[in-house]
């Protein structure tokens, strides 16, 4: 039998999933600096980062939300042009 939960998603503290996705993703930039381009780690870092990215459009409506430099007041909103 399924077990259902009261779990929801509106409770997700979004701003801070979002910190913590953006120091795991810089570690995982910072280390692939050393390992060997087409490598086994190398891939697998990509993997997380790619991850990491589409959860961050799911959470922002931005799939390049960690790509641009963390600026003062940057909002975790959807923009409001609609792409």
């Amino acid at each position: 039998m399924v077990r259902r939960t009261s779990r929801s998603d509106a409770f997700v503290d979004k701003s801070r999933l979002l910190e913590e996705l953006r120091a795991c993703r810089e570690a995982v930039v910072r280390e692939q600096t050393r390992m060997r381009v087409s490598g086994p780690l190398y891939y697998a870092g990509a993997t997380v980062i790619a991850a990491i990215d589409a959860l961050a459009l799911m959470l922002t409506g931005n799939g390049q939300y960690f790509w641009e430099p963390t600026r003062t007041g940057q909002s975790d909103k959807p923009s409001e042009s609609g792409n």
